[in-house]
Parts: structure tokens; sequence; C-alpha cells
């Protein structure tokens, strides 16, 4: 087709630099394709990957670019690490409260780009939908008759006799991710609305419906709910940790994690709490901002949490604390729904 494209070989991060290379059987490789504004890393891909999805042990990696069309045409080169941009992860829910106020509905829409796709694409594809597309644009085009010119269509569908066991698969998978996070009372239901498939800005995006039974609870005429928790595992550090640093900081990538809760406030009550909501950690490493307002009947929080890097040396490992622990500090925060 006329693309530019080299073999590039390079040490792969979790070994080191190109320099810390001792035996050839260390090194890897990878084709490195010019775009029309940048290098593009392409792995061996299956159906699930979208194009030139960044790959964690890639970012930074140095090595050698060798041309495919001279002799002896390479370069030193190294690849470019992946940004806050290329890697987003974002979760978008709408609380809802039963009447008897003990149950949480919750409907959660997910997106992933990038790095954070990896582990979620193959799952969310279980169902292997995608096939019909890939079979009607690669197996099924029109083919002419060479005697008389005849346009000759040819239906070649996919034919999946097991889908509905494995749709049956995909819910139980997401179910169980699910209850890692939270106490689930009952995983409802989970769509797939975007496959994420083709592109390198190519969204993955599915919407899941669930409640939750133990992150609210009775005070009196009033309630306490764990709104924080709704954000996430946070990493919590001790006090170790606080005070000193023995390594360099490596990171799988740099990302962006974003949440955003709106919460349907149910008639008759009023929230209070909201000053512990409201963050703002921003540096050179990373960052924590959340902000939470009442605009009449709902509650709407937002969380945005930044590794602009996927390394650092150990010195700057302030900068981590700094971020880090107001984000732990807003998973443990509450609000309460008071009886007006």
């Amino acid at each position: 087709m006329g693309i530019q494209a080299e073999l590039f070989v390079y040490e792969p991060r979790r070994l080191g630099n190109w320099r810390d290379a001792i035996f050839l059987e260390e090194l890897d490789y990878v084709l490195r394709v010019k775009g029309k504004k940048k290098f593009y890393y392409l792995e061996a891909f299956n159906n699930f990957d979208a194009f030139a999805t960044p790959y964690s042990y890639l970012e930074g990696a140095e090595g050698f670019a060798i041309g495919y069309q001279e002799k002896n045409q390479y370069f030193r080169a190294s690849i470019p690490p992946s940004t806050i941009n290329d890697n987003v992860e974002r979760e978008e829910y709408v609380l809802n409260f039963s009447d008897a106020m003990d149950v949480i509905r919750a409907e959660r829409t997910s997106y992933y780009l990038g790095a954070t796709k990896i582990g979620r694409i193959e799952q969310a594809n279980l169902d292997r939908s995608y096939l019909n597309f890939d079979f009607e644009k690669y197996y099924n085009e029109p083919k002419k008759n060479k005697k008389n010119d005849n346009v000759i269509e040819i239906s070649n569908k996919y034919e999946d006799p097991d889908k509905d066991e494995r749709v049956k698969d995909r819910k139980e998978l997401f179910e169980k991710d699910l209850k890692s996070e939270f106490d689930i009372d009952k995983y409802e239901d989970f769509e797939l609305v975007k496959d994420g498939r083709f592109g390198d800005t190519a969204w993955l995006q599915y919407r899941e419906k669930f409640t939750v039974k133990k992150l609210i609870s009775k005070a009196g005429r009033n309630y306490i709910v764990e709104i924080g928790k709704m954000i996430g595992d946070q990493i919590k550090l001790d006090s170790a940790e606080m005070k000193t640093r023995q390594t360099d900081i490596w990171l799988p990538f740099a990302r962006t994690i974003e949440n955003t809760i709106t919460v349907n406030i149910p008639d008759g009550y009023t929230v209070d709490g909201l000053q512990d909501l409201n963050t703002s950690i921003d540096n050179e490493s990373g960052s924590f901002v959340s902000t939470a307002k009442v605009d009449g009947d709902k509650l709407f929080i937002t969380t945005r949490k930044l590794y602009k890097k996927s390394f650092d040396k150990k010195e700057l490992w302030p900068n981590y604390i700094a971020f880090l622990e107001p984000a732990y500090k807003f998973s443990q925060t509450k609000i309460v729904l008071r009886k007006k």
C-alpha cells in the first residue's frame, strides 16, 4: 500500500533501558508505521484490538528502527510515552433511592480509551456481534462475472448458535467485576453501546444497571449515604509510605480517571455534607479535583484524577502523596439526606 514502515527492535520496559540489555533473547520487536502526524506501533492484534492501542510495555522503550527498503538502514529511536489524553477511563452514574430508602438503584455508563480498554474490550465483545459487521465488510463484497460483467452478490453471514450462552457468560463476568468494587444487591443488565474496535480514538462504551444495599443507612429521621465509595477503591498510604520512598515511581501509563455522579434527591429531603466533596490538588505529577453542587432536586458530583506520567524519580514522591491522599479521603466521605 506504499505506507512507510520499519521494524522497531527494543528492550522491554520491565527489563530496563536499551543500555541495560545483556542477551539477544531479551529484545522484542514491533512494527513502526508512519502516519500523517505521528508514528504508530503495531503489535500482533486480534479481533478485539483497536488500531494502535497503546501498550504499557512500550512506554518510552528505547531501541533501533530498521528500514525495509534499503540495506543497513537503521537508527536509534525511542517510543514516546502515551499521555493523559490517550488513556481515559470515565464512569457516569445516575443514582435513585427505593421508596423504602434501603436500596440505591444505579445506572452506570462506562467509557474507556487507549490502554484502559485492555482486559475490558474482550469481555465486552464476548457476544461476537462484531463478526456480523466484519463478515459483511470483508466477505460479502459484490464480485463481477468475468464473462458478462454481471455483479454477483455473495451472502456469507456469520452463524452463531451459541450467542445466547456467551451473552449470559458476559453478564456474569461483568457482574463478578462489579462485585469486586461494590457490595451488589442485584446485577440487572449489561448493554454494549460502542465496541471500541476501530481507530486509535475509538471509545469502548457500555451501560450497566444494578442495585446497592450497604451504602445507605438510617440515622433517626435522616439517612447517611457513603457517596465517596462510588468512585471505586483508592490507594491508602500507610504512615511509612507517607514518609519515605526507596524506589523510583513506575506506572503502567499516564491516564485520566473521571467520575460523574448524578443523585436524584428523594422528595422531602435536603443534602448536607457537600463541603467535604470539593477538592483541588494539582502538580506536575498528577492531580485530584472534585466538585459537588445541588441544582433543584439533583446532586451533581464530579471527580477527575490524573496520573500525568508513566515514570518519576523517587524524589518526587511528595507530589503523589499530595493527590493520592485527597482521593482516598474523598472515597471515605458521606452525605446526609436530611428530612425536611
